[in-house]
């Protein structure tokens, strides 16, 4: 695994680290005599038909010159990221997909721009589609390969990424009525803040955003409730 090779102590806040795109591929044990070219990534044969679609892309690509509008589509995608992201942020109280979350919408908008370039300036489903899935797997390949370092390295905590790499909505941990007591032990088995600002704060975002109701004193119903994250 990749953070557990480097230390990225000095760079989890770099603008640069966040920009970059990870893949987490599957491991592979390769057969006694096997070349190190052998092993390269590869998605599916290319053929000269393919080869001769790439230059075509190429080509439209190189021609591609001034400013250009996104499309309203794609404004529209990348603007309803960002409220799964904030959503996500809010819920899970996890600052690391806020961080994160925000150079990895612009890298999927950026896919999204370049598909839409390479289709003559059409705009598609499949595209729609691709870009959003471009997003969602960007951020669970920085959650499994960053988020544990990106702790340790701000308070000292040990996040477990093996089973869920990405954040814990804690709303969804709760039952449909809860109390202030249940919220207070969800956020110390998440290990967050159970200080009583912090657990009002958690409580009055959710107030705000139409996802809980106070039904009597410090107990709370879920209403309008939905989770945004495939992690």
């Amino acid at each position: 695994m990749l953070h557990k090779t480097f230390n990225f102590g000095e760079t989890l806040h770099d603008g640069t680290l966040q920009r970059l795109t990870f893949a987490v591929l599957p491991e592979r044990k390769p057969e006694a005599g096997t070349r190190g070219r052998d092993l390269v990534p590869r998605y599916k044969d290319h053929d000269e038909e393919y080869d001769r679609q790439m230059r075509v892309y190429t080509e439209k690509v190189q021609k591609v010159k001034g400013d250009y509008e996104s499309p309203a589509e794609l404004e529209e995608l990348s603007l309803c990221r960002c409220d799964d992201k904030y959503d996500i942020y809010q819920n899970a109280d996890d600052q690391f997909f806020e961080d994160y979350g925000n150079r990895t919408i612009a890298i999927a908008h950026k896919i999204g721009f370049t598909l839409w370039v390479l289709n003559d300036m059409e705009w598609t489903p499949v595209i729609a589609e691709f870009t959003e899935w471009a997003f969602w797997y960007m951020m669970w390949a920085k959650c499994v390969l960053l988020r544990e370092s990106y702790y340790q390295t701000i308070d000292g905590k040990s996040i477990d990424t093996n089973s869920t790499p990405g954040p814990r909505n804690m709303l969804t941990q709760l039952a449909n009525r809860f109390a202030i007591a249940d919220l207070i032990r969800v956020r110390r088995q998440e290990q967050k803040s159970i200080d009583e600002e912090d657990v009002r704060h958690q409580i009055a975002v959710w107030l705000n955003r139409g996802h809980i109701k106070e039904i009597e004193m410090d107990v709370y119903e879920k209403v309008n409730f939905r989770d945004p994250s495939p992690l």
